[in-house]
């Protein structure tokens, strides 16, 4: 994950989905905007509410009934880039 910053005051959550293909979430909870801690084991658990997301940022359970917000990522060698 990675802290406050300019896409994104919460931070973002990174998931490697293969070698080329990195996912970016928000990590404001859908639900009351907690900040999320990092994927475990694949999921992202709210510490406030007990919300549940998995790496497709999909919830698996609520409270929140709306998926995380994805930034789009391009990595080119070792460099990624994300954008709106």
């Amino acid at each position: 994950s990675i802290g406050s910053n300019g896409l994104d005051n919460n931070g973002l959550l990174l998931f490697r989905e293969t070698d080329s293909l990195i996912k970016a979430y928000s990590r404001e909870c859908t639900h009351q905007q907690c900040t999320l801690p990092s994927f475990q084991g694949g999921l992202s658990s709210c510490p406030c509410h007990g919300s549940r997301f998995n790496t497709n940022g999909a919830v698996i359970n609520g409270p929140a009934t709306s998926p995380l917000r994805e930034y789009n990522t391009s990595l080119s060698g070792n460099i990624l880039t994300i954008s709106r």
